[in-house]
């Protein structure tokens, strides 16, 4: 998203979003919903796995 601007950029096979969506009780196939902002959700779902507490 930084590099290229895209804001709809959506990896589902990332391990930190798996984990994200997970948590929050959702599948890959539920980020069809968040189109054109799914590359912002990924890093909302990514965040709690990154920083450290």
């Amino acid at each position: 998203m930084r590099a290229f601007g895209d804001p709809d950029v959506f990896l589902p096979s990332d391990p930190a979003v798996r984990e994200g969506l997970h948590r929050l009780g959702l599948t890959a196939t539920d980020a069809h919903r968040w189109r054109p902002w799914r590359s912002y959700a990924m890093q909302h779902l990514s965040a709690p796995l990154t920083h450290a507490p």
